[in-house]
């Protein structure tokens, strides 16, 4: 967790050895992590805290792995809120080590969310 928080490399899964607290979600020290396996990126997530629900928006830049540094939630944990955006591991993950997305992004409190339609990630 100490290299991610410096920007140097890390393992990707390192988050999923911490506590977990609930189901997908994982506390390491004082940081706890929200973990989504996606099939594709998406514009936004959603995700709820602390039993209130928040959209988060997906930089266009962003690539899987995205750790999502979350601003703007309510009753924040002592540490750093993460949603880690993620693909169901495979062979090709053990070959081939993913480049990291890192970003502080702002959760917005939802208000009769509407699911976003997968990005298109066409060349």
């Amino acid at each position: 967790n100490f290299a991610r928080q410096d920007g140097e490399p890390f393992d990707t899964g390192f988050y999923l050895d911490g506590e977990p607290v609930a189901p997908g979600v994982f506390q390491v020290d004082d940081d706890v992590f929200l973990d989504q396996v996606v099939g594709a990126l998406p514009a936004e997530s959603r995700i709820t805290w602390r039993g209130r629900s928040y959209h988060v928006p997906v930089p266009a830049e962003a690539t899987l792995p995205a750790f999502l540094q979350l601003e703007g939630v309510n009753e924040a944990p002592p540490g750093e809120l993460v949603l880690v955006l993620r693909r169901k591991p495979g062979i090709l993950s053990l070959l081939r080590p993913p480049r990291v997305f890192q970003a502080a992004v702002r959760a917005a409190p939802d208000a009769g969310y509407v699911p976003p339609m997968p990005r298109d990630t066409t060349p």
